[in-house]
């Protein structure tokens, strides 16, 4: 009985959707809706939940054979579009739900249209980024944020990448520059920590395709996270971590200007200062470094721990670092023979 009636309802949905897709005057009177900038905020956001049911019931009830009712949605109504001009409105409210609208464009069905559409409309995805500046979202809105972007660059058009990374290189030239100011830094906690998240994650899943475009955004991505590292008071556990996943995602690039200048910015002196047998979740971070580090043989990166580790006033170094003796002898052995080498020149 019960699988009739989950049967049913299920084609319910499926008629109800056809329904409205069906009614072209219901159609165009909530775009036209949409579009109008005169519109009150409440009604504007009762338009963007029907938007959103109707979604809902498209993923559930297409299934494996979604891509005429996003082709028709994407393409015929111009959604991206319309997206990001609303994620531009003033109101908290309609940009909280065109992010919820935006997990949506996840379907897998879906995706295989977008990758089509979103060439044509970058303003979308820059818009999306601009979410990360917006101080008015809730944690629930940046993690759904975190989630949809990588989905949505997936499998990207090529072309799509640098809108991508300037994107993010936005994101982090504010934040650079209002800490220049100190005026509302650093960002909130769940904003660093979700950003971060999710350029680890890009960088790792696009490191085959990076070129010369990504080149800045990396560099102001360093920077940024020498400068949080570097903080007088230490930021909370997760944002730490997932900083240092970023750092690890620039080490398996294996690309020596990152290299040097992570070690140039002095990133390693906040890390070392927070090594420490107390946290096992932070110090099991930064023991994933560190091995990272010598197992790619990372030279300059060596040299940086080596000479904060070995050659700098003890004083600057963490009282705790005895405790690891093990990956601080694996250094220390680097340390010894580079030495050595050096005295036999």
């Amino acid at each position: 009985m019960t699988r009739i009636n989950r049967e049913s309802i299920t084609f319910l949905k499926s008629k109800l959707c056809g329904a409205v897709l069906e009614d072209a005057v219901l159609i165009r009177e909530l775009f036209l809706k949409l579009d109008n900038r005169d519109l009150d905020h409440v009604e504007t956001l009762r338009c963007i939940r029907f938007l959103k049911e109707l979604l809902e019931l498209g993923v559930q009830t297409t299934a494996g054979d979604g891509g005429a009712f996003w082709r028709q949605i994407l393409g015929e109504h111009a959604l991206l579009p319309r997206l990001a001009d609303l994620l531009g409105n003033k109101d908290p409210g309609v940009r909280r739900a065109c992010i919820d609208i935006s997990l949506l464009l996840c379907d897998e069905e879906c995706r295989k249209v977008l990758i089509q559409e979103l060439p044509s409309c970058p303003a979308f995805l820059r818009r999306l980024f601009g979410v990360f500046l917006d101080y008015s979202i809730d944690n629930g809105g940046i993690l759904q944020l975190q989630a949809a972007l990588p989905m949505i660059m997936a499998n990207p058009n090529q072309e799509m990448l640098p809108v991508f990374y300037e994107s993010a290189e936005r994101v982090l030239t504010s934040w650079l520059e209002t800490s220049e100011t100190r005026a509302k830094f650093p960002p909130p906690v769940a904003h660093i920590a979700s950003f971060m998240e999710l350029l680890s994650l890009s960088i790792h899943h696009h490191h085959r395709s990076f070129n010369f475009h990504h080149y800045t955004c990396l560099i102001k991505l360093i920077n940024f996270i020498s400068l949080l590292w570097n903080l007088p008071n230490p930021l909370p556990n997760n944002v730490l971590i997932a900083i240092n996943k970023g750092i690890l995602s620039i080490l398996h690039l294996s690309n020596d200007i990152f290299h040097m200048y992570i070690a140039q910015r002095g990133v390693f002196v906040g890390i070392l200062r927070v090594f420490s047998e107390s946290n096992n979740l932070i110090s099991s971070s930064i023991l994933t470094l560190l091995h990272t580090i010598l197992q790619l043989e990372i030279t300059h990166l060596i040299d940086a721990v080596n000479k904060l580790w070995f050659e700098q006033d003890p004083g600057t170094a963490s009282p705790h670092l005895k405790g690891f003796s093990f990956v601080q002898q694996l250094f220390y052995e680097r340390h010894r023979s580079r030495m050595l080498s050096v005295d036999l020149s």
